[in-house]
């Protein structure tokens, strides 16, 4: 009993020798919440645009007829740098056109390459009545058409002038094509007996083609005339500036890059858009979002009559890589924003949106 009481009392007098704090010290302590670091924005921004031939003045004003001569063969699936493919261009441009006329104005849409399994396939009378009346249902039609074949641009010239929808001396033919000619036919000849029966042809070209100098006769000697006018830059810069949702003044250039399809990659927040254009477009205020890709389009058509030019943006999950590789090797992906619609907003001449 002695010795038991002994170890006892000494391992009492052990207990209270051991200093302040150490029994403290070495217990585990809760670890702190590290916050996972803001995974970036991404920004890239396309052009959407044309080489346009404004047509000659109406005698009495404006036609009172406009055909729409829409190029969705297969060659129009070509994607120049930093654009979408040209068919996708002339469908938005040709939409804009129809929603920009007056409701009331007669119109009618032809287009080629819209048969399946046809090497050379016939030109498609996709539509004939009025904006008012077709609306949106004609749009969104026009929007889901894809290129299935090839098809003859003089072709669909042709049926325009053998089976107008209206009085050739009061129409007004709009064409969105590339100039392929993989079908052959005489464009010139067309076109010229077109114009020679008074109709004001417009061509909206959505490449970099050769054109043919019969075209100058198409519209008369006042600018821009198509066989000398220059194109815009292919490929305009953009800068990026932040933006105070609460103040009006411009913030500084947080970041730059070039309409050629390449991501910027910035952190989240507000911004606006400057495209380096003529005169320059301003896009937003645009709310970036973490983990997300935002794509700008600007369709610009600024000789089409109406004049076009219009912005939107769509936003969707970032690309793989980049959210991947800047997350932590033990923690869960940051949710991704889900893909929305473009949401085109009309810029006024000055170029702001």
């Amino acid at each position: 009993m002695r010795a038991r009481s002994l170890g006892l009392g000494l391992a009492l007098l052990l207990g209270c020798a051991v200093p302040d704090g150490f029994l403290r010290s070495t217990a585990p302590e809760p670890a702190e919440s590290v916050p996972e670091p803001l995974l970036p924005a991404e920004v890239s921004v396309e052009v959407w645009s044309g080489f346009t031939q404004r047509p000659g003045a109406a005698g009495s004003g404006t036609p009172e007829h406009v055909e729409i001569v829409l190029d969705l063969t297969t060659s129009m699936q070509a994607s120049p740098p930093g654009r979408p493919a040209r068919f996708m261009g002339a469908r938005e441009a040709a939409s804009r056109l129809l929603a920009a006329l007056p409701p009331d104005t007669p119109v009618g849409v032809r287009a080629l390459g819209l048969s399946a399994g046809a090497n050379c396939s016939d030109t498609t009378h996709v539509a004939q009545g009025t904006p008012g009346a077709l609306g949106h249902n004609l749009r969104n039609h026009l929007r889901a058409l894809r290129p299935r074949s090839e098809g003859s641009l003089a072709g669909a010239l042709q049926t325009v002038f053998e089976r107008p929808s209206g009085p050739l001396d009061r129409t007004r033919v709009v064409v969105f094509s590339d100039l392929g000619a993989e079908c052959g036919g005489d464009l010139c000849a067309a076109g010229s007996a077109l114009a020679a029966a008074g109709a004001r042809l417009e061509f909206v070209l959505l490449a970099d083609a050769a054109v043919p100098e019969c075209f100058a006769s198409f519209a008369p000697e006042t600018p821009p005339r198509i066989a000398n006018a220059r194109p815009a830059p292919v490929s305009p810069n953009f800068r990026i500036e932040s933006h105070d949702i609460h103040s009006s003044s411009r913030g500084p250039v947080i970041a730059r890059g070039r309409t050629d399809g390449d991501r910027v990659r910035l952190a989240p927040s507000h911004v606006l858009i400057v495209v380096e254009m003529n005169p320059p477009a301003l896009v937003g205020p645009i709310a970036l979002e973490p983990n997300s890709h935002t794509r700008v389009r600007i369709l610009d058509f600024p000789t089409l009559d109406p004049p076009v030019r219009e912005w939107g943006w769509t936003t969707e999950p970032a690309s793989g890589p980049i959210a991947e590789e800047l997350l932590p090797s033990d923690s869960t992906p940051a949710p991704t924003p889900a893909a929305t619609e473009p949401a085109w907003a009309v810029m006024p001449p000055g170029g702001r949106g």
